[in-house]
């Protein structure tokens, strides 16, 4: 099965009950069945549609799981298909994580072809239409430059540059609270610079410029500081926001986070300031 790639189109040929017995292939029916006629059920709306659709199509995952570990592979892509056909039939804010998803098992399950297929499928959605838009292109981009999926660094640079786009655009529409802005471009960019990603620290570091412009809080500049020195490796960059992050520190459990930060060599790696920190902490008590 593994030398055959197929397609959405050619998945009729496939031969889903290859290797497997009576008793398991009644009970995978049952179970495929149950899947597809629950999501088909749903009829509430709004947020309680979308909390039902998410736990439908966690049983999806669930059985595709099921239906690896029992080397059931070939069922296992049909189910990624079926899947896909309730996804584009959604209104969950988690839309393009679901096609992400889909992505991930058919990379696992060596269908490249057929991952890419889906990806196309996904990047026609109108997701502007969707309460999360940023974060489904997000999450797109992030299936299309792992390197454990379809590792395609130039369409997941388009992707990104989409959800930037989109984050942009909830400032302008004022659809959005300059919290929420915040976490998406610093989210943004943490995925734009993971190395098992896109890997772009260039892009990342105007990404993260964007972040910072709408930090305020202590726990921004604290995430910030943390994505600085993790994510671009700048620890120059990242001890000028804890350092924003001490003058907003109100409580003493903020020092004790900042502190354990900034001596955290992911971070900054710096003792001596961490022992100040806890000084101050002391002091306060």
């Amino acid at each position: 099965m593994d030398n055959i790639k197929y397609t959405i189109e050619t998945l009729d040929d496939i031969n889903i009950h290859e290797g497997l017995t009576k008793e398991q292939i009644d009970s995978f029916e049952k179970k495929e069945k149950n899947c597809v006629n629950a999501f088909d059920a749903i009829s509430s709306s709004g947020n309680d549609r979308r909390v039902d659709e998410y736990n439908r199509l966690e049983d999806f995952d669930e059985l595709i799981e099921e239906l690896i570990q029992a080397d059931a592979k070939n069922w296992a892509i049909k189910l990624c298909i079926d899947k896909l056909q309730c996804i584009n039939k959604s209104v969950s804010h988690r839309q393009g994580r679901e096609y992400a998803v889909i992505i991930k098992y058919l990379c696992k399950l060596k269908q490249l072809p057929m991952a890419e297929e889906v990806l196309k499928i996904a990047l026609k959605n109108d997701f502007s239409k969707n309460v999360s838009e940023f974060k489904c292109y997000e999450w797109l981009g992030i299936a299309a430059s792992s390197k454990e999926e379809l590792n395609n660094k130039t369409l997941g640079l388009e992707i990104f540059k989409k959800a930037e786009n989109a984050a942009d655009q909830t400032l302008i529409d004022g659809t959005q609270t300059q919290e929420g802005s915040f976490k998406d471009f610093n989210s943004l960019a943490d995925s734009i610079a993971d190395e098992d990603f896109l890997g772009d620290k260039n892009y990342a570091k105007k990404v993260y410029q964007k972040a910072e412009n709408l930090a305020e809080s202590f726990k921004d500049f604290l995430g910030l500081g943390q994505s600085y020195g993790f994510s671009l490796g700048d620890k120059t960059l990242a001890r000028k926001a804890f350092e924003k992050a001490e003058k907003l520190a109100k409580r003493s459990s903020d020092k004790k986070w900042l502190a354990e930060s900034v001596a955290d060599e992911a971070y900054l790696g710096d003792s001596v300031w961490e022992k100040q920190l806890l000084e101050k902490k002391k002091k306060k008590k």
